[in-house]
């Protein structure tokens, strides 16, 4: 038997630069060959370094932390199957995201992976109001739409929206927008959608409203390809009659 080193590290939502908390790391370990049977499967808390004891040969790691449902091991009985792995965006945590990696590596030596998040996050980082004579966009939320209800957990891209799209709850924002601009920083999150704009797959929307002297306004923005883990910054400026909203950055 052959021990192997697995190094990890957990991305947060605008790269490497910060250490988010985990909580449980799922470890898979398969044959890279033949039917890629597993070999080993272990659920702990999660650590950044883990050793493996194994045959020897080629081997398949693969890592989930912070599953918000417990795995049905016993079904996952090759690579094959955990590829199709699923989970519902209803059932993740934005605080605490699922985060998987996979890689292949020779038993024996070792090997580092980056645990990413499956969801996205959209951040409201800027509203201006140019409106005249002092008007104000009261009790403001955002809310996504046509947003993917799951997704693979070890998909990279190609993400779509394979059944019935849904909208997220509204969230509001800290405070109404009256004549100064405010930076709410308010956070969004949803499931990859990058397979391209299509009749079969629309883009995923962002929606801000509000009420202007008790009438409804909303202003939408469709956002371009959501990548798995990506992180994207929008802006939103509007006067009495028109608005524009733009994402001014992007992190993958």
């Amino acid at each position: 038997m052959l021990t192997s080193t697995i190094r990890v590290t957990a991305l947060g939502w605008e790269g490497g630069g910060s250490q988010p908390d985990c909580d449980s790391l799922d470890i898979f370990l398969f044959s890279a060959t033949g039917l890629r049977k597993r070999e080993y499967f272990r659920r702990m808390a999660f650590q950044d370094t883990v050793m493996i004891r194994s045959a020897p040969g080629d081997k398949i790691v693969a890592l989930v932390s912070d599953s918000p449902l417990r795995i049905n091991t016993a079904a996952v009985t090759s690579y094959d199957v955990l590829e199709q792995l699923k989970y519902s965006f209803c059932d993740d945590n934005p605080s605490r995201p699922l985060r998987t990696a996979q890689a292949e590596f020779e038993a024996g030596s070792g090997i580092s992976l980056q645990l990413k998040p499956l969801m996205c996050r959209v951040v409201i980082v800027s509203v201006i109001n140019d409106m005249s004579l002092y008007k104000v966009l009261e009790c403001p939320r955002a809310y996504l739409s046509l947003i993917n209800p799951e997704a693979e957990a070890f998909r990279q891209d190609g993400f779509c929206v394979t059944s019935q799209s849904t909208d997220t709850l509204k969230v509001f924002l800290p405070c109404d927008i009256g004549m100064f601009p405010q930076y709410p920083a308010t956070e969004l999150f949803c499931y990859p959608n990058d397979a391209g704009e299509s009749f079969s797959n629309p883009s995923t929307v962002l929606t801000l409203e509000g009420e202007v002297e008790g009438k409804r306004r909303s202003m939408t923005l469709p956002l371009p390809s959501l990548y798995r883990g990506s992180s994207h910054g929008v802006e939103f400026c509007f006067d009495d009659n028109s608005y524009s909203a733009e994402v001014l950055w992007t992190y993958r």
